[in-house]
């Protein structure tokens, strides 16, 4: 007989090498259409598409997510898969960023992420199943036909099969993308395959096949155990009578798949037995000439780890062999008579005592872990998901650890949700679920915070900010009150610093961030996050000291933001206007107390009044009256500035004394035509004053009628109206108190000025009484040194009244006599 022909010497026999992932370590290697059969370079691909297609990722899930959270996905298997076919549409974006002439960053292991979740998704799926069903050649039905001694009662046992199929099916796709298996020209129906000896199969132990046929036989092997690893051990045989190799297929993997555990005649082991016992023993012969993928193929087939386990190099393949042996060997002790299941310990051990070759690490032992739980499906026990729970928070905690790992951590955490195993758990798993969602919130804000991150630009906030937003809602909207209205206002925080930015193109991020917030959040909750937020701000910016400092806009960056987030809370999602009226009122307190009459002014001036209507006349009774308190002290004190301008800025300067003695000289002393400049230059003068006179008493008038209109407010300056016994309602009159204590003194020091300046003598003895009337109490709010130069200054006032009254005594007169003088006895 001939051998084989040279042709077959140029097959390539080498095994490609697959990278690693944390999750699923080489089922990542997907490459373009173009690029199949090709090897793969280190590929570029253009940063902003990169971030593009991130967010573009970022958006299905948040369709997934908003689904969830609107009832549309009530069932975690549904809710696993919209998840794996959003990841899927990403793959394939990402797969078209390929190229070698942009200015670019490694996408392979960004697509090494997206397969590694989307693998992750299609266990959820399988495992979250309600009813599971298996094909019927899979590792335990072809051992156990049907319902053959209870093999699919046992839940453990069921979740081993599971985690097997999963495997299979990860190695299924492996071999399409590859264009099936690879044994040409050996598969050509033109091709005739023949031994040297054609008598002699090649598993007589110690035949010694030519060189050719050695390759070709390790080719072959090689083929069939991938077939093997993704369950399609029909191809197999169909393969191996393909290509002139019946015996393979009669030896093996139909001898393997279709000998069952009870003959027939009923006895249990049987022929299966005895099969079973002469393939491992051939499998396990060291000495054996035969293909290690053939021994392979054997070991598995007769539950023996070692053989199958030399020929892996990757996790998946391993697992897949560990969990069908595990499998393999529970069917036999089911069919042997024993009746207990799995234990989920063992489960975990099969996970975890799988390594990859070359890997390492506590990620990766995590990440297993995470896999191991996963695969229980809607029957973890609480221990178990307590388990899960903590290793995804641990992964969370570091700084290191990637958005997508932490996106799909939580994501996990809200299957489970969706299988009621969260509400219904202790508190221990409650608080581990929120801290595995948070760490992925936080992130996000932190997404928000960096304007997309060091070297991304403005790429991810444009994604946009909206989008984001409504991220952390979705999110956050699965925590507890009091730490979703934590995290939703710290957004809230950062988006008041970036509106407020010199660089800002646009200042409606608050709107945005609240009008998104209001889509996840009834209303009770977004006035909640919006005060929170607010003292989030107020925590550093508040004044606590007299700081007469001022920015180049006459306002401090820090009474900016103080002031800006109060607008938060009369947005419409919100429209809480009593808690904008206490809060506005509060802050103008402690720009008093402060002496920071600019910031003060401010608040009030962009303060909307037209929301006042919107509370009833019963609320915010001393709130109301403190704000109309603010608005008659600025309205004095801009009239009293008025008056004050004009009076000390706007008086007509008198002509040189040679002019003045000109114009009043005797006839004939001085030259006519001086003496006529003159009186032109006095008449234009005293016209000028008669006209500041008039001005300045309008403007006196008004002045005055605003400080005392002040002074007399109705209620008195800034005393409340309804008392309260509330801590809050103590505070507040303490506030108020030094409030009256620096306004009260500066308004009758402004009035006491302006009348002093006016002569007005008579009117600013009245002034004492004001001050001491019981009415308004108004000395009660002087400290004893302003009191003390008040006094000074009344009497000096009271001896220019005494002394006017002389200057303008008329002949046999009294000089003091009158009502003012009765008091000096």
């Amino acid at each position: 007989m001939t051998s084989i022909t040279p042709t077959v010497r140029r097959i390539n026999f080498s095994s490609p090498s697959q990278s690693r992932s944390p999750y699923i370590s080489g089922s990542a290697q997907r490459r373009t259409p173009s690029s199949v059969g090709k090897s793969t370079p280190r590929t570029k691909v253009n940063i902003r598409a990169t971030h593009s297609a991130e967010d573009r990722l970022r958006a299905a899930g948040l369709d997934v997510l908003a689904a969830f959270q609107n009832g549309d996905i009530k069932n975690p298997e549904v809710f696993a898969k919209q998840m794996r076919l959003a990841v899927e549409a990403q793959m394939k974006d990402t797969e078209g960023l390929y190229s070698s002439s942009l200015p670019a960053v490694d996408v392979q292991s960004a697509l090494l992420n997206l397969d590694s979740e989307r693998c992750l998704w299609l266990l959820a799926e399988r495992s979250m199943r309600m009813e599971q069903s298996f094909a019927v050649n899979d590792v335990v039905s072809r051992l156990a036909k049907a319902e053959a001694f209870g093999v699919n009662s046992m839940p453990l046992l069921t979740r081993l099969r599971i985690v097997s199929e999963w495997l299979e099916t990860m190695a299924g796709e492996r071999i399409d993308a590859a264009g099936g298996a690879n044994l040409k020209p050996l598969d050509d129906p033109a091709y005739t395959w023949q031994y040297s000896f054609p008598d002699i199969t090649p598993v007589v132990d110690h035949y010694n096949l030519t060189d050719v046929e050695a390759r070709v036989e390790e080719r072959a092997s090689r083929e069939m155990w991938k077939l093997l690893l993704a369950g399609r051990a029909e191809d197999a045989e169909q393969l191996s009578r393909s290509i002139g190799q019946g015996w393979r297929a009669a030896s093996s993997f139909a001898a393997g798949r279709g000998v069952s555990w009870i003959s027939s005649d009923g006895t249990v082991g049987g022929s299966r037995a005895s099969w079973a016992k002469v393939a491992a023993k051939i499998a396990e012969d060291k000495d054996s000439p035969m293909s290690p993928y053939e021994k392979a193929a054997l070991g598995l087939l007769a539950g023996v780890e070692a053989p199958a386990l030399a020929v892996c190099a990757q996790y998946e393949e391993r697992l897949w062999v560990r969990a069908s042996c595990a499998a393999y060997a529970m069917t036999k002790a089911l069919a042997e008579g024993a009746e207990e299941d799995l234990d989920v310990e063992t489960l975990l051990h099969i996970f975890l005592q799988t390594e990859g070759i070359g890997e390492r690490g506590t990620e990766i032992q995590s990440a297993r872990k995470v896999q191991a739980y996963l695969s229980l499906g809607r029957d973890i026990p609480e221990d178990a998901l307590c388990n899960l729970l903590s290793e995804m928070n641990m992964a969370g905690r570091s700084a290191e650890c990637s958005t997508w790992l932490l996106r799909m951590n939580a994501h996990i955490a809200l299957v489970y949700r969706l299988c009621g195993l969260i509400d219904q758990g202790n508190d221990l798993v409650v608080e581990l679920f929120e801290e595995t969602v948070r760490a992925y919130i936080a992130r996000l804000i932190k997404i928000a915070k960096d304007d997309g991150g060091a070297g991304q630009g403005k790429v991810a906030l444009e994604f946009s900010r909206q989008a984001l937003f409504e991220m952390i809602a979705r999110y956050a909207s699965q925590l507890s009150e009091p730490l979703a209205v934590e995290l939703c206002s710290e957004v809230l925080e950062i988006c008041l610093h970036s509106d407020l930015k010199p660089t800002a193109v646009e200042r409606d991020s608050r709107a945005q961030c609240v009008h998104k917030f209001s889509s996840c959040f009834e209303k009770d909750i977004l006035r909640r996050i919006s005060s929170a937020a607010v003292d989030r701000v107020w925590a550093t910016s508040l004044p606590k000291d007299v700081d007469v400092s001022q920015g180049s806009s006459g306002m401090k960056p820090k009474d900016e933001l103080a002031i800006g987030i109060l607008g938060i809370l009369i947005l419409p999602p919100v429209d809480n206007p009593k808690e904008l009226l206490c809060r506005t009122t509060r802050l103008a307190r402690l720009f008093g107390i402060a002496q920071n009459n600019i910031a003060a002014k401010r608040l009030l001036e962009v303060f909307p009044i037209d929301c006042l209507q919107s509370i009833a006349s019963e609320d915010c009774v001393n709130e109301r009256h403190e704000l109309e308190c603010w608005h008659a002290f600025f309205h004095a004190l801009s009239r009293h500035n008025e008056w004050r301008h004009h009076f000390y800025g706007n008086r007509p300067l008198p002509p040189p004394e040679s002019v003045r003695q000109a114009a009043v000289a005797a006839s004939g002393t001085v030259a006519y035509e001086s003496q006529a400049a003159a009186n032109v230059q006095m008449s234009a003068y005293l016209e000028l004053l008669e006209e500041y006179n008039r001005v300045g008493q309008r403007l006196r008038v008004i002045a005055v009628d605003a400080l005392n209109g002040a002074l007399m407010i109705p209620g008195g300056w800034m005393r409340d109206i309804l008392s309260s016994d509330s801590a809050d309602g103590e505070n507040r009159e303490q506030e108020l108190l030094v409030v009256r204590g620096i306004g009260v003194p500066t308004l009758v020091s402004l009035l006491q000025n302006i009348l002093d300046e006016s002569s007005s003598h008579s009117e600013a003895t009245q002034l004492v009484d004001l001050v001491a009337s019981e009415r308004l109490k108004l000395y009660e709010d002087f400290p004893r040194n302003e009191l003390k130069a008040f006094l000074t200054r009344a009497r000096t006032s009271f001896t220019n009244l005494a002394q006017s009254m002389a200057d303008h005594r008329k002949p046999g007169e009294e000089l003091y006599k009158g009502e003012i003088f009765q008091d000096l006895g």
